[in-house]
Order: structure tokens, then C-alpha cells, then sequence
């Protein structure tokens, strides 16, 4: 990969990192807002604006530790060279653990425990996702 390249692939993938599960999860809480209610309505449409507005801020906020961790783990793996994306899912997938478990009700934050199960999937998703944008498509040719 060209050297000059590489910071913008990997500041790409550090926004990526930040904005994919904030993204996803504001989906989330939108479509099971859609399933429980009669039809769209101006409410809906304020909450589906705000959760795309304060999904990203919430998820600096509260996410964090996570992307903290994330960030080290992919530093390490960039430097023993070892940025795969086999191992991007699974960095992706513990991240998603850990804040699935902080998420759960089992800390007392009063949120139900699907998010046990949902968060690893978001993080591998996440890790995938990071990965294709660091080290995937264009980065063969970029080589040359």
C-alpha cells in the first residue's frame, strides 16, 4: 500500500469504527419503533431524525472504552502485520461482547439482554467493515 495512502485509509476506518454501530443501533431502535406502532407519524419522524443525529455523539460518548480497545487492538495487529479479515472479525467481535454485556440488564442499566446477542454481530460487522476500508478493496492496486 502506498505510504501516503495509508493514514486517509486508516482515519477512514477509525470514523468507520466510530460511526457504523452508532448508525446501526439508531436503525435498530427505528425499526422496532416502526413494528410497535400504528404508522408513521410526526413523532416517529423526530425520533428517526434525532436517533441518526444523536446516534454517533451517544456512541463517542458511551462507546468509547470500546473503540478505545478497538483502536489498540488494531494497531497491534497492523503492526505484527496480522490485520486480516478473519482477525477483524474477531477483534470486532469481542468489542461487540464487551459493550453487549455493559449493554445487557445484567449490569442494572435497564436495557434488555437481546443486546447480549446483538452487539457481538454489530462489532463483527463493525470489525468487517473497518477492515474492507483500512486494507480491502483498492489496496491491492494501491501497492503497485
Amino acid at each position: 500500500m502506498s505510504p501516503h495512502l495509508l493514514p486517509v485509509r486508516l482515519a477512514l476506518a477509525a470514523v468507520t469504527a466510530w460511526l457504523l454501530p452508532s448508525l446501526i443501533l439508531a436503525n435498530i431502535v427505528m425499526v422496532g419503533d416502526a413494528f410497535t406502532a400504528n404508522g408513521p407519524d410526526a413523532d416517529m419522524i423526530s425520533a428517526a431524525a434525532t436517533a441518526w443525529i444523536a446516534g454517533p455523539v451517544m456512541g463517542l460518548l458511551h462507546g468509547w472504552p470500546f473503540l478505545l480497545a478497538a483502536f489498540a487492538g488494531w494497531a497491534l495487529l497492523h503492526h505484527w502485520k496480522l490485520a486480516s479479515a478473519k482477525t477483524a472479525a474477531g477483534l470486532g467481535l469481542l468489542c461487540g461482547l464487551a459493550a453487549g454485556i455493559v449493554l445487557s440488564d445484567a449490569n442494572g442499566l435497564g436495557v434488555e439482554t437481546g443486546w447480549l446477542f446483538a452487539a457481538p454481530v454489530i462489532g463483527m460487522v463493525t470489525g468487517l467493515a473497518v477492515w474492507w476500508v483500512a486494507y480491502g478493496t483498492g489496496a491491492k492496486e494501491q501497492q503497485a
